[in-house]
């Protein structure tokens, strides 16, 4: 009997002993996930952000701003040789060049709050759709069971047809045969 409570004893404190470092491991491995996670939205972020950089409309806007900013500067320099008119021609320039860069701080952070949006949409989508996948599963495991009752139903339907048929025939016979006169009131 002592062996038996030994060996009692021994599997219990193994099975616990497992059980924690199943516990244990599983912890580990959530906190492993979540750094696994935070990396790949920041790397996402990264792709997102050199996509919208490299696309050709950007590119082409750019270079065409460039080309703009060059074509002034030259004209700059021709001002500066003709003297005169130096100081109108730098407050154009400083104009246009504090223009563009106003577009350009406003169009870098139009880009930033659209990646916001959009990442923030996609987590709301992906939120969404695992809903409507759980939805779609409980309305399924819903429906197998409501087939199943709805089959049960038709066979005892059709057992109490073929009980009524035979209590109907029973009558029949008995309306026919000697005694129908205790049955008729």
């Amino acid at each position: 009997m002592k062996k038996y409570m030994e060996l009692i004893l021994m599997s219990v404190l193994g099975s616990v002993t497992f059980l924690v470092g199943v516990k244990y491991s599983l912890n580990e491995m959530e906190k492993q996930i979540e750094v696994w996670d935070s990396n790949y939205q920041e790397i996402n972020d990264k792709v997102a952000a050199f996509v919208k950089v490299s696309d050709p409309k950007t590119i082409r806007s750019y270079v065409k701003q460039l080309y703009e900013i060059i074509d002034n500067m030259t004209r700059l320099g021709k001002l500066i040789e003709g003297g005169e008119e130096l100081d109108v021609a730098i407050g154009q320039y400083t104009k246009e060049y504090k223009k563009l860069h106003t577009k350009v701080v406003e169009l870098l952070s139009e880009v930033e709050q659209q990646t916001k949006d959009t990442q923030s949409e996609l987590e709301y989508l992906q939120g969404t759709t695992n809903s409507n996948f759980s939805k779609i599963t409980s309305l399924e495991s819903v429906i197998k069971s409501q087939e199943q009752k709805l089959i049960t139903l038709l066979a005892k339907k059709e057992m109490m047809d073929s009980d009524l048929q035979e209590v109907q025939s029973i009558l029949k016979t008995l309306k026919n045969s000697k005694l129908s006169k205790y049955f008729e009131r």
